[in-house]
């Protein structure tokens, strides 16, 4: 698993991350698991302006997965699944 929020986290920002990808986006890395795992609530993945999105790629299950406990959470500005 690239990134998760579980347990008792909440009101985090994913931004500006490689997830199963090298940093310059180039390369899969990917992972057995999934790329971000959102299982708590009030969460940000992405944003508007270039830097604050992430390259989510090339992990075995998923790229971004939100749990059914999850609620308010946004996800804006990606790039997913550019392998």
């Amino acid at each position: 698993l690239g990134i998760e929020l579980a347990g008792s986290s909440n009101h985090w920002t994913i931004a500006g991350n490689s997830v199963g990808v090298n940093a310059a986006g180039t390369s899969a890395l990917g992972n057995a698991g999934g790329g971000i795992y959102l299982g708590t609530s009030s969460h940000t993945v992405g944003g508007v302006s270039a830097v604050a999105k992430n390259v989510v790629s090339a992990n075995l299950n998923y790229g971004i997965l939100v749990g059914s406990a999850a609620d308010a959470v946004l996800i804006l500005g990606n790039t997913l699944g550019t392998n």
